[in-house]
Formats: structure tokens, C-alpha cells, sequence
């Protein structure tokens, strides 16, 4: 081990030692401290595994089985017990999600909602657009939730795809908080050191602080690529009396790491090879020349002002910058046992403002109970791209040597891009009995301009949509709600056609019917959701001139998934998901018509149970684990020329023990150590097919201190 490893956890564990000393004579001290616990809210946190309301799918405080539209809340305990690193290991076992696309994958996130890429939120406001690798990361132990909302959200929050959003809650200053510090040590040569400390600057809770930190110094699955990474988040909360709150936060996020998507040939990874099998640990690379770094800052408030009983006043402002350098040399083609490479630079910065207000009103006309929301936002982003490639030295991949000398390309694409929305939004919770009607409206405005700094020829992209929802559902008193719903999409499409003209707006719309339960006052929590994605305006060749496109294609999913969040005791759960979908391609002129999209699987299921031991003195030991299995998915979907990667299955485990304020816990993931490819592309027998391993068995050990 690395001598620089081990002086932050020489530090914690000596801060920890320390405050168990100073009460070592104290009989109390075998005991927490009270925690004052405040009834659960939509963007605070909820206890246990089972999160009973969000705000993600309406923006106001509702309980999530009156909510029309399928979501699912991974709370601040599952991903401490399930030890989630990253934003995919969180959503592990969530239906309808399809992450780890290019394995876990240190430069972005890569996944997809029934069947179409999704968008990152961040305490209600969206992060800068995907981008591939120039985007914006989230560090799971900075934050009190993540929420998954299936289907159409743009009524509510502008251009986004179709198939749903990811929204993470930051966290910020609670009272009665309890702090903890911890180390973490495992495959890969992980030492990582991590914090969560805060407390009451004064008597009455109306002045609090935050601080959240990560250190990380690790390797990857991928020979010489790394997975550092510093993260500190400060906030300060402001609550002088009921009516005003307000949070102040910021964060610092650095990242020192590597590609460990390494676009391997089919031959060798899903086909036969008669060099062999490569390796799960090939670097395609250049140790001396790949690189990966991102600085990333974020400052912004969260404020709500109660003037009245029935009013609520909500406004939430954050600024984002991140800059990336990033070098990367990877394979584009084989022959025998030498792949051709191309070596790229790519020196992207990204500003990003986001701004929204809204006014939320509770109102009864006759027996009717209303619920109204009306608001206004705004989102500024600048992308500053510099990129450029070239034509670098070829590898054997099957005995590599490294060292080559890699030039440095010079930069060829050079371009600003300035993106703005400005929506408002209107919505109407209706209550009448038993029954829930939703209905929801928003239009959209969008700017778009795209300047070479080359040439300075500039393009400009100017949309406008009106998006809307409508959902029914009715609660029986079992605790039972059956609901239906309808919303719409829209997606602003970059580019001309053959005419110069630009391209309409991607559209899209949803149908979803099913049935939540929850048990009146249980824990646990389960539903069922039937559901028809159908995206319109999609770029396709245009067959009289093939160079260009049209906006002919259309796709389809339809599919049903299933969620299950179940206290069968008060020491035993299971948390089971299960998606059956059909996505298609309904309409194209590339050969892919009613063909599967690529990267997209039939069958997704997973399940995971933990039992919780209870023994004298305050001792507990947990044991855990799961199962995760995904279908088959096409690499090529393209008549004649149609590929499959294999489904695969994978097994987790998890065991902690708890004694007093300490917890030791082990997590795998991947214990059987499969060999299995996240993704693959192009056709059989193709030389230019790019494969993606997915990780082998990981282990991580975490000691941590709470008080």
C-alpha cells in the first residue's frame, strides 16, 4: 500500500478514538445521543428503506401512493447498506433503469428510462444536458435521496427525454443530525475516507451547519486507470422563525481518473479469436498519455417562505462550473491481433445557471380540495468545446506493449454553445374524497446558438412547446390506489435538413396505468405500472439524400414493471424489481424497422433481502444480499447484420455488525466473479465492434463512527 494512503485514516481514526475516550467513563456513552426526528418531507430524509412522499413527480409535498406516475426513492440507508459508490450502484435495484453502459465508468454517467437516455436532476433543477463524457457527476454520499420519476417529465420541468429523470437531494443542515466519519478499504486498492458532521449554531435550531467530504484514492478493474476523487460540500441553514427557511450550499468535486471504457473488438471479447480471450483488464490505452480530470464547483440557496397558512412561496438557484481534460488513445479497428487506434483530446468547460420560483396555494371550492402551483423557470448553459483527433500507433491486444509515443492532436473543433429555457408551469392537485385528479400544463421557449470560433459562423436553434399531464387515482382505505395517466414530451433536436431547414423538436408521449400499495401505517411498498412510450420526430436518413436526415423515424416501448420495498418483520426486508418491456423501432429508413434499439434489454430482474440479528449489549449483525439478472441486448439492429451480447446474472452480498456508535460492514458486489460485457456494438464478424467489460468481483470494507 501506498504510504499516503493511510495518513487520512490515521487522522479519522485518531478523531474517533478521541471522542470515544473523552465519554469512555460515562455509562451513558454506550447509547446515541437523542436524535429529534421531524415528520418526514419530500426533500428531507425518510427513515429506513421506504420513503412515503416526494416531490420529484409534482413539486409539492405529496405522499408518493397518491402520486399518478411510477417512482422510486433510494433512501440515505439503502445506499449506506448497499455501500453505493456511485450514482449507478444506487439505482441497482430500480425497475426500469439501465445503467453501467460502459461498466462503471469514472467519466459520466451513461444509462437509460424504459428505453431512452435520462436526465440528472439536482435538488429540482436540472444538471448541464448529457454530453457523453463532458457531463456534470453526482457524489452519492452528498446526498439525502435519489429519486428515479418514470415517463414524460417535461410538463413540469421543460425539454427532457421520455423515458424519465433521475433527481437527487442534496444534504443540508437538520436538527438533531447525527454526525458521522468513516474509512473504507478494499479491491482495486481502495482507501477512501468519508464524513458527514453539523449541528445547531444556536439554542433554537433557527442558525445550522453542514459538512459533507470524501477523499478517495483508489484503481480501477482497468490496468493503470484510477478512480481518485475529492468532494466537499459546505451549506448553512437559516430558519429565524416558520415562516422563513433558507439553505445555502456549495460543493467541490476533483476527480483524477481514467477511461474505463476501453471500446474492445468483439473478436476476442464475444467472439471467437484465435489469439485468445482479452482480458477483463486490458488497457487499450497509453498508461503516459490517457488521462482523465474534472474540477467541478457548484454554490446556490434553496429558500421557502411561508406568508399564510395556505401559501408557500419556493425559490431555488444554483450556478455550476466544471472543466474537463481529457486524453484518451482507444481501439477503432482490428486486423489479427492489432488494433488501429485513434488518439483523442478533448478540453471541454461548462457554465450552467438554473433558476426557479414557484407559488403553491391550498384551496377548498365545495368538496373539492385543490392543491395549485404555478411557477416560473429559467436555465442559462455555456458549452466551450475544444476537441480534437488523430491517427495514433496501432496495439496488440492480446500482448500489449505500452510506451508508444502518442502526439498530442491539435485542436480542431473549437465552439461556444449557448443554451437557454425559460418555462412556466401551472398545476392543479384535486382531492375529492378519495379521488386524486392531476392536471398539469407548461410552455417552454428555447434558444439555441452554436458559434464556430474558427470560422464565427454561428447557427441558431429557436423552439417553443406546450407539454401537459393528466393523471386519475383513487385511494381505497386498504391502502390500495390504482391510477391512470397521460403526459407529453418534448426535446429540442439540434441540425438541417437537405433544405437548410431545422429539425422540429423531438416529441413524445406516455400512457400509464397501475396500482400502488402501501399499508396503512407500514413501511413497505409496492406497485405495479403498465406502460406506452412513443417517440416522434426521430432522426433517420433521408432516403433521396442520404447524406443528410429526416425526421421520419419514430420508436416505441411498451412494457410493465414491478417494485416491491417490503418489511416482512422489523429485522427482515426484501426489495425486489422486475421490467418486461418491447421497445421498437416503429419507423426509419436504415433497415432497422421493427427491430429492438440497440443497448436496450427485454428483461430486467433483480431482488435483494437483509436480516438484521439482534444479540446482547447492543450488538446487531445484518447479513444481505442479491441477485441481478439483464437480458440480452442487440449490438447492431440493422437487417442482415443483427448482433446480441449475452444476458448476464450477478450476485451481491453485504454483512455488517453494529456495536454501540461503531459499524463494520463488508459489501460485493459481483462475488461469483462473472465475466460479463455491459454493452457491445456492431455487427458480427464486424472489425470495428466496440465491447465493454463489465467489473469483476469488488470487495470494500467500511469502518464507521457515529454520534
Amino acid at each position: 500500500m501506498r504510504c499516503r494512503r493511510w495518513v487520512p485514516v490515521a487522522a479519522l481514526m485518531s478523531i474517533s478514538t478521541a471522542a470515544g475516550a473523552q465519554t469512555a467513563d460515562d455509562p451513558a456513552s454506550v447509547s446515541l445521543p437523542e436524535v429529534r426526528i421531524e415528520s418526514e418531507s419530500a426533500r428531507g430524509p425518510a427513515q429506513g428503506m421506504v420513503a412515503t412522499r416526494s416531490a420529484t413527480a409534482t413539486r409539492t409535498d405529496t405522499p408518493i401512493v397518491d402520486t399518478p406516475q411510477s417512482i422510486s426513492v433510494i433512501t440515505r440507508e439503502r445506499m449506506d447498506v448497499m455501500n453505493s459508490w456511485n450514482l449507478s450502484s444506487a439505482l441497482r435495484y430500480t425497475p426500469g433503469v439501465n445503467f453501467e453502459q460502459y461498466g462503471d465508468d469514472a467519466r459520466g454517467e451513461y444509462f437509460q428510462i424504459r428505453g431512452f437516455q435520462g436526465d440528472i436532476f439536482l435538488d429540482g433543477m436540472r444538471l448541464p444536458a448529457f454530453n457523453g463524457f463532458n457531463s456534470a457527476r453526482l457524489e452519492p454520499w452528498g446526498m439525502e435521496r435519489i429519486e428515479v420519476l418514470r415517463g414524460s417529465a417535461s410538463a413540469l420541468y421543460g425539454q427532457t427525454n421520455i423515458g424519465g429523470i433521475v433527481n437527487a437531494t442534496s444534504r443540508i443542515p437538520q436538527p438533531g443530525m447525527s454526525n458521522v466519519l468513516a474509512t473504507q478499504v478494499g479491491s482495486y486498492n481502495r482507501m477512501q475516507v468519508m464524513g458527514d458532521v453539523g449541528g445547531s449554531l444556536t439554542d433554537d435550531d433557527s442558525l445550522m451547519w453542514r459538512f459533507t467530504g470524501l477523499w478517495r484514492d483508489s484503481d480501477t478493474s482497468i490496468d493503470d486507470v484510477t478512480n481518485d476523487r475529492i468532494y466537499a460540500a459546505p451549506s448553512f441553514r437559516w430558519r429565524p422563525n416558520e415562516m422563513v427557511d433558507l439553505t445555502v450550499l456549495g460543493s467541490y468535486l476533483h476527480d483524477e481518473a481514467g477511461s474505463s471504457a476501453q471500446f474492445l473488438p468483439r473478436a476476442g471479447t464475444i467472439d471467437y479469436s484465435p489469439y485468445g480471450r482479452i482480458p477483463i483488464s486490458r488497457n487499450t490505452g497509453e498508461p503516459n498519455y490517457d488521462r482523465f480530470t474534472r474540477d467541478q464547483f457548484t454554490a446556490g440557496y434553496l429558500l421557502s417562505v411561508r406568508p399564510a397558512e395556505n401559501w408557500l412561496i419556493r425559490s431555488s438557484f444554483r450556478y455550476m462550473y466544471y472543466h474537463i481534460d481529457y486524453r484518451s488513445i482507444y481501439p477503432y479497428t482490428q486486423t489479427g491481433n492489432t488494433a488501429g487506434r485513434i488518439a483523442y483530446r478533448g478540453e471541454p468547460i461548462t457554465s450552467a445557471a438554473t433558476l426557479d420560483n414557484n407559488i403553491e396555494y391550498r384551496a377548498m371550492t365545495g368538496p373539492i380540495e385543490h392543491t395549485l402551483l404555478g411557477g416560473v423557470d429559467y436555465r442559462w448553459q455555456l458549452m466551450q468545446n475544444r476537441a480534437g483527433s488523430a491517427v495514433g500507433p496501432s496495439i496488440n491486444l492480446f500482448n500489449p506493449v505500452y510506451g508508444a509515443y502518442v502526439p498530442l492532436p491539435a485542436i480542431t473543433t473549437s465552439t461556444n454553445q449557448t443554451q437557454q429555457q425559460l418555462g412556466t408551469y401551472v398545476q392543479d392537485q384535486m382531492r375529492w374524497d378519495r379521488v386524486y385528479f392531476t392536471l398539469t400544463g407548461r410552455y417552454d421557449w428555447s434558444w439555441q446558438d452554436t458559434r464556430n470560433t474558427f470560422t464565427e459562423a454561428v447557427t441558431s436553434l429557436n423552439d417553443s412547446a406546450f407539454t401537459g399531464r393528466v393523471g386519475l387515482l383513487y385511494s381505497f382505505e386498504s391502502g390500495v390506489s390504482p391510477y391512470i395517466s397521460y403526459s407529453t414530451s418534448f426535446l429540442p433536436t439540434a441540425g438541417t435538413d437537405f433544405y437548410g431547414a431545422n429539425f422540429e423538436p423531438t416529441t413524445g408521449t406516455q400512457w400509464e396505468v397501475g396500482v400502488k400499495y402501501q399499508p396503512p401505517g407500514s413501511r413497505s411498498f409496492a406497485s405495479v405500472a403498465l406502460f406506452d412510450l412513443t417517440q416522434q420526430n426521430v432522426l433517420t436518413t433521408d432516403p433521396q439524400h442520404t447524406n443528410y436526415s429526416t425526421q421520419t423515424g419514430e420508436v416505441r416501448n411498451q412494457g410493465v414493471e414491478v417494485e416491491a420495498n417490503v418489511a416482512l418483520t422489523d429485522d427482515w426486508r426484501v426489495i425486489a424489481a422486475y421490467t418486461y418491456q418491447e421497445p421498437e423501432v416503429t419507423s426509419s429508413n436504415t433497415g432497422t424497422q421493427g427491430n429492438r434499439p440497440v443497448v436496450t434489454p427485454n428483461h430486467q430482474i433483480s431482488a435483494w433481502t437483509d436480516y438484521t440479528f439482534h444479540f446482547a449489549e447492543g450488538i446487531a449483525l445484518m447479513i444481505g444480499g442479491g441477485v441481478r439478472y439483464q437480458g440480452n441486448t442487440l449490438a447492431n439492429n440493422v437487417d442482415g447484420a443483427i448482433a446480441v451480447t449475452p444476458s448476464y446474472t450477478l450476485y451481491d452480498a453485504m454483512a455488517s455488525v453494529t456495536w454501540q456508535n461503531w459499524r463494520l460492514a463488508v459489501n460485493g458486489t459481483n462475488i461469483g466473479n462473472t465475466r460479463y460485457l455491459d454493452s457491445c456494438s456492431g455487427a458480427v464478424g464486424s472489425a470495428t465492434g466496440s465491447c465493454g467489460y463489465g467489473a469483476g468481483r469488488t470487495v470494500y470494507a467500511t469502518l464507521a463512527y457515529t454520534w
